[in-house]
């Protein structure tokens, strides 16, 4: 397995030679690898080698392997590796005979947004009935080149024989005569119990690329005649230059030029900067140090995190919320004889990918080309031709591999700045924004307060469930100051409660802030699930009741959660149910399924062992992107070194997201899960001073360290439900199950991330 070589378009002259540069040349692996220059139809044409290419994706060559064309961004979830399999599965090809090739953002391919956690949801079906039907049009390809019956012939590891095995002819062979075949060819999906690789834990496609320094990422490219530009941004989004000096920086050895870009609105939002143009990034980055900047803030909000936490306040305490998303059954005050009240505060939130952004761009009379670690590729090409006036056509997006991205990189500002510089200077620029840059002027995870209202009977039986939720509505990525939250991020944990209650009331309001708002990992999910699962474990421990079997009352026998006879839910409803691909049909939260994975952490975890040991558990569980998980968090003995928390000795988590690709995969998103709501739970905070971000890098955002990395334990259930995601579901399941976990351990009540000593 490798990825395919292809040709560079542009050579520097003169080329520096990093560490992992070095790397690169002498590593074990001897093929380079440059993404999305071309696809295979172009190198076929360059080299007049007939090639069998039945649809976008598949590419058989006379000669050489088999080409299989990923049109998902590659973070780090494994994607490239998933579509690999499914692809080499249904065709029945020998995965060590096939390289794959990042396409280009273009519509043709269909949906190419890398996030929301449906990168298999929405190509199961597809890319294997694309499979299946270049297969059979293969062996009847072949029966016609034998002169048999094709149902003689069976397709294996990437060759057509015939049932004694004694004649083989490899896919190559049959390219062109493939080419040619015109007669009808029916297709049908193997059987899961024929898969050879679906549900297998390969190695991943790109591992030798990445351990040898081979792998491109969007911080490695380089090409002719490229200029490096660092910006520094207004300090809050609208503000403009009143007028600065450059002196200082054009002093600064290496720097060349400065120059100042203008916002770019709609879908870009840029903000007013001042570029400093350099020979490399480390002066580019040096001159901007030196650049005197007087900003024009006027009319902008200027809110600080006290101002920012009283307007949540406020907005919650109102009689009515600006929307009810959810509400069935009836309230019986007679019934109820007690209530519960708890309040929830989770504060802004942002990505820290291991790679700051980065993009390259060149514009000339013929169109632009963009080489960028991007998760939305044809967003940033439409966004790219609206600005520079010109057709989508004319618009090439080159997308690299991304050191993370989180959400972050599906927004095209980045690009766009690069595009603008590009356009101003006439040659290749290469926009690289420092950790500073990205932790201060991101598109931020909302920061939300909730509150929930349990009533409860003579007898503690919960009865009735109020929920409110107030944060800056993410609808702003789409348009300008929106009103309410929309029913999509209100169904992000809050609408989908599991819970069977005589009367559930779910309310949404919005609360305007001087940030940009976007998606991070889980989105909503985070707080929503931190509010519901904290709430259920203080119900528990009030009631002295063991969490797990609290939890599975509450749920009640399984049953499907119907949310399309909700009509408040119908958008939300309708979105999801979109976002499931093909296969069978979303018919919403089967919360037998739920019970399951509770169940089983349950006998995991050795859960009731422990607990007669004393030993300090958490338990909680979730249902985001069409899986199911449940997670327990056992502590250690005593105090963290610090003397602070307890240290997590230990984690155990059970998901069903239907039928998996890459098991290893699988289990490696979800430990990348645990490790994130680490971060989100001891360390995450973004605050704001005057409307400007006070944090800066990660010795104020800090992220966990592989020394705060428990062992994590993991059981995937085997069935043959449709796929569903798999990269965002273990952050909302894991988070309140750590928190649980350190409130038992400590008895104090967290209801605040991130935890306060």
């Amino acid at each position: 397995m490798s990825s395919v070589t292809l040709p560079e378009q542009r050579q520097d002259a003169i080329r520096t030679i990093s560490r992992r540069e070095f790397l690169r040349l002498t590593g074990v692996s001897s093929t380079g690898l440059v993404m999305g220059i071309c696809l295979p139809n172009i190198a076929a044409a360059a080299t007049n080698t007939p090639v069998f290419s039945p649809n976008l994706f598949i590419h058989i060559p006379e000669q050489g392997p088999i080409g299989i064309v990923c049109h998902r961004s590659e973070m780090g979830q494994g994607i490239r590796t998933g579509i690999l399999q499914l692809i080499a599965d249904e065709l029945e090809a020998s995965i060590d005979d096939v390289e794959v090739i990042q396409a280009t953002g273009d519509k043709k391919y269909g949906n190419q947004n890398t996030d929301g956690s449906k990168s298999i949801r929405l190509n199961w079906i597809r890319l294997r009935e694309m499979a299946a039907y270049t297969r059979e049009r293969l062996r009847h390809a072949a029966a016609q080149e034998l002169g048999v019956d094709v149902g003689e012939l069976r397709c294996e590891t990437g060759y057509v024989k015939n049932a004694a095995g004694d004649v083989a002819l490899s896919y190559q062979s049959l390219a062109q005569r493939a080419n040619d075949y015109t007669g009808e060819v029916t297709a049908t999906l193997k059987d899961p119990s024929q898969f050879r690789y679906i549900g297998k834990g390969i190695s991943g496609v790109d591992v030798p690329d990445f351990v040898s320094g081979r792998a491109e990422f969007g911080m490695d490219v380089k090409v002719d005649d490229m200029v490096h530009v660092a910006l520094v941004r207004a300090p809050i989004p609208g503000g403009t230059i009143k007028n600065y000096s450059a002196d200082k920086a054009l002093a600064v050895a290496g720097v060349s030029q400065v120059i100042t870009l203008d916002a770019i609105p709609a879908m870009a939002n840029t903000s007013n900067s001042i570029g400093v143009v350099a020979s490399n990034t480390w002066a580019a980055f040096k001159g901007c140090e030196q650049l005197e900047i007087d900003w024009d803030l006027a009319g902008l909000s200027r809110m600080s995190d006290s101002e920012l936490k009283q307007a949540l306040s406020d907005k919650l305490s109102q009689d009515s919320a600006d929307k009810v998303f959810r509400q069935q059954g009836e309230r019986d005050d007679d019934a109820i004889s007690s209530t519960r009240s708890m309040e929830f505060y989770t504060p802004f939130l942002v990505h820290a990918p291991m790679e700051p952004l980065v993009a390259t761009a060149y514009v000339d009379d013929n169109g632009c080309e963009v080489w960028a670690p991007t998760q939305h590729p044809q967003l940033a090409r439409s966004t790219i031709a609206n600005y520079l006036g010109i057709a989508e056509e004319q618009v090439t997006v080159n997308v690299t591999f991304l050191g993370g991205g989180f959400g972050r990189k599906s927004q095209p500002d980045f690009i766009l700045e690069a595009v603008a510089a590009a356009k101003q200077l006439g040659v290749p620029v290469k926009v690289v924004w420092s950790r500073e840059d990205e932790v201060r002027h991101g598109f931020y995870h909302p920061a939300a307060l909730q509150r929930i209202d349990v009533g409860m009977n003579a007898d503690g039986k919960v009865l009735s469930w109020d929920h409110r939720s107030v944060f800056s509505s993410m609808q702003s990525v789409f348009a300008p100051n929106p009103t309410e939250p929309g029913d999509w991020e209100m169904f992000l944990g809050a609408t989908t409660l599991p819970y069977d209650f005589d009367y559930i009331n779910i309310e949404g309001s919005h609360v305007e802030t001087p940030v940009r708002r976007g998606w991070l990992r889980s989105v909503h999910n985070i707080f929503h699930s931190f509010a519901v699962n904290t709430a259920v474990d203080e119900l528990a421990r009030e009631a002295d009741r063991d969490p797990i079997e609290f939890s599975l009352d509450l749920i009640g026998p399984g049953r499907q959660v119907d949310y399309e006879d909700k009509s408040v839910l119908q958008q939300a409803y309708a979105l999801m149910k979109s976002l499931m691909g093909q296969g069978k049909p979303f018919d919403g939260q089967d919360t037998s399924r739920l019970r399951h994975v509770i169940e089983q952490v349950k006998i995991l975890s050795r859960w009731e062992q422990k607990q007669r040991e004393g030993r300090r558990l958490g338990f909680a569980h979730h249902y985001s992107f069409g899986s199911y998980l449940a997670f327990v968090v056992e502590l250690e003995e005593g105090a963290a070194a610090n003397g602070q928390w307890p240290a997590v000795k230990e984690v155990y988590g059970v998901m069903d997201c239907g039928h998996y690709v890459n098991e290893n995969i699988v289990k490696a998103q979800l430990e990348g899960s645990v490790a994130f709501s680490l971060s989100v739970v001891y360390y995450g905070e973004i605050l704001l001073d005057q409307g400007q971000v006070v944090q800066s890098n990660f010795h104020d955002y800090r992220i966990v360290r592989a020394g705060e990395m428990p062992p994590v334990t993991l059981t995937l259930i085997d069935n043959h439900q449709p796929p569903q995601g798999v990269g965002e579901p273990g952050v909302p399941a894991f988070l309140p199950a750590l928190t649980n976990a350190l409130a038992r351990a400590s008895g104090k009540t967290i209801r605040e991330l991130p935890i306060k000593i």
